[in-house]
């Protein structure tokens, strides 16, 4: 759709109609996140198995840094291992137990306020 101008404080700017506004406007009435399932995340989950036929379960998230998380607690808990590895360099979210491997040494935390003992599980392993 074309722009429409429209005056804010005096100021004239352009107001564009993104489509599917209203289905967003629409859905977020009900609230824009959710710390359990919806009825709407039941039925996009259920569209995600449909699609994809490896997908047995599908768990919604808001960063990921929150799926990091959880792939470290689900294997963690599969293989009852405590030590996980990562590449360095490669970026794996803000989680205290993969903020370490982007300078030499390779094997400390890269910021103050991150504890060697998050750390000390993680194995930093090179890229090549």
């Amino acid at each position: 759709m074309p722009p429409t101008n429209r005056r804010y404080k005096g100021e004239e700017f352009e107001k564009w109609v993104i489509p599917g506004a209203s289905i967003c406007a629409e859905e977020s009435s009900d609230g824009v996140q959710y710390a359990s399932c919806c009825n709407l995340s039941l039925e996009r989950a259920e569209l995600v198995k449909r699609l994809v036929a490896s997908a047995e379960r599908v768990e919604f998230t808001n960063l990921g840094t929150e799926v990091v998380m959880m792939g470290i607690r689900m294997a963690r808990a599969f293989t009852g291992r405590s030590k996980i590895f990562r590449f360095q360099f490669h970026y794996s979210g803000g989680y205290d137990a993969v903020l370490v491997g982007y300078e030499e040494p390779f094997d400390v935390p890269i910021s103050a306020g991150v504890l060697p003992a998050a750390v000390e599980h993680t194995v930093v392993i090179p890229a090549n």
